[in-house]
């Protein structure tokens, strides 16, 4: 007796419990198919299948289920504790399950599907659903070296490129594949090359770099899948590559200097940013081909920076492909900035606001005082884009309340948090330009001084609004 009965509510085959049921399931060995990439295997005459998985599994591409003979049964009945969830057609086409477009669960403790394989469709059909999504074959993926629109360096005529990595993925099985490339063989006789079974990976021949920026090769996979003829591109691209890093020397740098400064990225992209360490004598260095345009914002540590162009757009570079094309160089406007994030940018980055205390009797300050402000455990400085905030000071008797900040920006009020007051002061002779950490020297300073010194004689909070 079977375990299972036609149940016209859902139009198809429905499990129940029985002595029989129970009987069968015990005769077959149960699968355990985990989260490997294993195959669920049914057996012809014997269509109940009992699975369980040691966790909840949903099921995408896997496990795989082989092809039947058109209309033969196979009940999936899942006998552990944790459920399987069964993904629609767009999920698990490679798989060789034809679900319906509603995603599924087979249940814990005998949770279970009966499925009939149809020749038609190639795959196993949800017996109990009449709205089976149809199959359609691809390659589903397709990289060169793992990258499906790869860019490598632009090289002089008639340069070798490396053999490539090629990778694929189907949706279906494929039985036959070949790869092609619309030019740049060595020889007329390198492509196409034949990819060997299982049709998922091939390792190229060699073929000539583009000799110009912006030049293409377009590599073509066409593969037989499930009997269906298909193809998948992928472009390189070939461009220039950027550098940055350290070096002592002021003046433009050589081609070899360029390249040692270390390769950033082979692109068109101009806006970036890398870390390194100018340790004592050393600059920071940054470089790129000129075609792209010039930076006008820098910044140290999201700080708005000082740099400095070398060569104004002249200095010729030849890369490691003996490829020449003029660069642009910048420096840092000064050495031994230490371990530092450099960023050239779009738009200027933010400048740090600083209060401490200064020694009373002060009308005014100066760039390196302002500097000094935040260099001891009783004064702090923030780097944002606003004023507002708290700032922790400590201001004893012989100094007064500096706050200092761009003059593009305007304080609302100046709050002692703890006694919930505003503080009496007024802005007092600013250094114009002030210079920053980083030589930036482009924006004017406005600075207030508290009127009382000793206000916050065992460290206080402001509120800055």
């Amino acid at each position: 007796m079977s375990p299972y009965k036609y149940n016209p509510l859902i139009g198809g085959l429905d499990y129940y419990e029985s002595s029989v049921a129970t009987s069968i399931l015990s005769e077959r060995a149960t699968q355990n198919l985990g989260t490997a990439a294993v195959a669920i295997v049914v057996t012809d005459g014997s269509p109940i299948t009992p699975v369980t998985t040691s966790g909840a599994f949903t099921l995408t591409a896997v496990p795989t289920i082989a092809a039947g003979r058109d209309g033969q049964l196979a009940i999936l009945v899942n006998t552990g504790s944790s459920a399987f969830v069964l993904q629609d057609m767009g999920t698990l086409g490679g798989s060789g399950l034809r679900l319906g477009a509603t995603t599924r669960s087979l249940g814990s403790f005998t949770g279970s599907i009966a499925l009939i394989y149809d020749s038609t469709l190639g795959g196993w059909i949800e017996q109990s659903f009449l709205n089976v999504l149809t199959f359609v074959s691809s390659v589903s993926g397709f990289t060169i070296d793992g990258s499906s629109g790869p860019t490598r360096q632009v090289a002089a005529a008639s340069t070798p490129d490396a053999a490539p990595a090629f990778a694929m993925s189907y949706v279906g099985v494929p039985s036959a594949a070949t790869i092609d490339i619309s030019g740049g063989e060595i020889s007329g006789a390198d492509y196409p090359v034949t990819v060997t079974t299982p049709f998922t990976s091939k390792t190229g021949v060699a073929f000539n770099r583009g000799s110009s920026v912006g030049a293409t090769s377009v590599f073509t996979v066409t593969a037989t899948v499930s009997g269906s003829s298909r193809n998948r591109s992928v472009t390189v691209t070939y461009l220039n590559s950027r550098f940055g890093g350290i070096n002592t020397q002021a003046t433009a740098l050589s081609s070899a200097q360029t390249l040692a400064l270390g390769l950033l990225a082979t692109d068109n992209a101009v806006f970036a940013s890398f870390a390194a360490n100018a340790t004592a004598g050393n600059y920071f260095w940054y470089c790129y081909r000129s075609a792209l345009g010039q930076v006008s914002f820098w910044s140290i540590d999201g700080e708005r920076a000082e740099f400095t162009r070398i060569g104004t757009g002249t200095v010729s570079v030849t890369n490691s492909n003996g490829f020449v094309e003029t660069f642009e160089q910048y420096r840092s406007a000064a050495t031994g900035w230490g371990n530092r994030t450099v960023a050239a940018l779009s738009s200027a980055a933010n400048m740090r606001m600083y209060m401490g205390p200064r020694t009373v009797n002060s009308s005014s300050i100066t760039s390196a005082e302002i500097l000094a402000l935040d260099n001891t455990a009783n004064g702090t400085s923030k780097l944002q884009a606003g004023l507002a905030g708290d700032y922790n000071v400590t201001v004893d008797s012989s100094n007064y309340l500096w706050f200092c900040h761009p003059d593009t920006l305007t304080i609302g009020t100046i709050i002692d948090v703890e006694a919930l007051v505003g503080l009496a002061g007024s802005y007092r002779t600013p250094t114009s330009p002030f210079t920053n950490d980083w030589s930036y020297a482009g924006a004017g300073y406005k600075c207030w001084r508290s009127d009382n010194p000793g206000i916050f004689l065992t460290g206080g909070t402001v509120r800055v609004t």
